[in-house]
């Protein structure tokens, strides 16, 4: 049986929403022992933020009960234009439907999305060009057997739709999208051509539909993510197998594998150029160890691993949001020294050009799932789950 969840929500869950008694959206996949990952720390009290933080807490919305509501993605067009997309408890804390939230400047406010007739769906990646084009990619499913299929939701500025995808396998499911143009759109995932093993899916939109490329030769490999910088250039990742990291580039004409030395599950890339590209995730070596956060640049020439001083396991990095070579967010957790020793901290770090700084935020050391990151010029958004809360949202405003 295939299950599936993003994995960042997995990750994160484990290391901190199981110690505050949080609910989740779907259930864990087998293909990776998420479960077995080591609690870590204990976790500290919740701080207080000063009046002068750039970050602060922000009320967002719920459908249904609150337990079970999550947000996994977020698309910051601008200071009054936002987008937060993942699932709602439409049946049960488990079985969920897909979910999006429109900030106007003021509030955060539900915006229906086309319901599902299968148990459970959720949205997992957000693509937005501009205020009228925006897309979001994900799946539906019924955890009783494998045969899901992948999802993808436009919003063309006064309502969500459902567009036709293609579902080559026995089953299909979408993890990451990225835009180039209104024409040109990536959608990443894995496809089951049977009930032995899956295989990477990735989808094309052409302005028109989407068609589906199956890559057969990798089996048991699943891809996570997918960001586009021109037309001629994307990149796809995920893992192959026990312990491969699957790293693939799109030249304009084909998908090749690109060699990657190190091993990581990334789970989030973005960049500014096809010289400027990061990708973040983490490490999992199984029970024997914690998970460790990777991050890693990629110059135009070659992929370096980046080493964050005092960012130490436990950790992972959720979502990482480039708007210059010199401005970059990546938000997780992890355990900060010297700042927050002993203690996992729900982490909102900044890249300057020169060093990535731990920038402090509201929920610090809290009770909740920091799960994406969409940040502009000096505005951001840091997007996830708060136990029993429900969703869970952070603003950034530069002072």
């Amino acid at each position: 049986m295939k299950m599936h969840l993003n994995v960042t929500t997995v990750l994160a869950a484990v290391a901190i929403l199981a110690a505050c008694g949080g609910g989740l959206s779907g259930q864990p996949s087998p293909m990776n022992a998420y479960s077995a990952l080591p609690l870590g720390p204990a976790l500290g009290p919740p701080q207080t933020p000063a009046r002068h933080d750039p970050w602060q807490l922000v009320k967002s919305a719920n459908e249904g009960h609150k337990l079970g509501n999550v947000l996994y993605a977020v698309a910051d067009i601008s200071s009054g234009d936002a987008w937060a997309v993942g699932a709602w408890p439409a049946r049960s804390p488990y079985l969920t439907d897909t979910l999006a939230e429109h900030w106007n400047g003021t509030k955060w406010a539900i915006v229906r999305t086309p319901r599902t007739l299968m148990p459970t769906a959720q949205l997992n990646s957000i693509a937005a060009m501009a205020s009228n084009a925006v897309w979001a990619a994900g799946y539906v499913e019924n955890p009783g057997c494998i045969c899901g299929h992948t999802l993808v939701d436009h919003w063309n500025g006064s309502a969500w739709t459902r567009l036709k995808t293609p579902n080559p396998g026995i089953a299909d499911f979408l993890a990451g999208i990225s835009a180039v143009s209104a024409q040109e759109i990536w959608a990443a995932g894995d496809e089951w051509p049977n009930q032995g093993y899956d295989v990477p899916l990735i989808l094309r939109w052409d302005g028109k539909q989407w068609a589906p490329l199956v890559l057969n030769q990798y089996q048991l490999a699943t891809l996570y993510s997918v960001y586009a910088p021109a037309h001629n250039d994307a990149w796809a990742f995920g893992f192959w197998g026990c312990c491969t990291t699957l790293v693939l580039r799109w030249n304009g004409t084909s998908w090749t594998r690109v060699p990657f030395a190190d091993t990581a599950q990334i789970i989030s890339l973005s960049g500014t150029s096809s010289s400027d590209v990061w990708a973040a995730g983490y490490y999992y070596c199984g029970s024997s160890c914690n998970p460790e956060a990777r991050l890693f640049h990629w110059d135009g020439v070659q992929w370096m691993r980046v080493y964050i001083y005092g960012f130490q396991a436990p950790s992972l990095i959720s979502g990482i949001s480039a708007i210059a070579p010199d401005d970059v967010w990546f938000t997780g957790y992890g355990t900060v020294f010297p700042k927050w020793q002993n203690h996992i901290s729900n982490v909102t770090y900044h890249w300057n050009g020169k060093k990535w700084s731990d920038v402090m935020n509201p929920d610090q050391i809290g009770c909740c799932v920091l799960n994406a990151i969409s940040a502009r010029a000096d505005d951001a958004w840091d997007v996830g789950q708060g136990g029993d809360k429900g969703t869970f949202t952070m603003h950034y405003t530069a002072r």
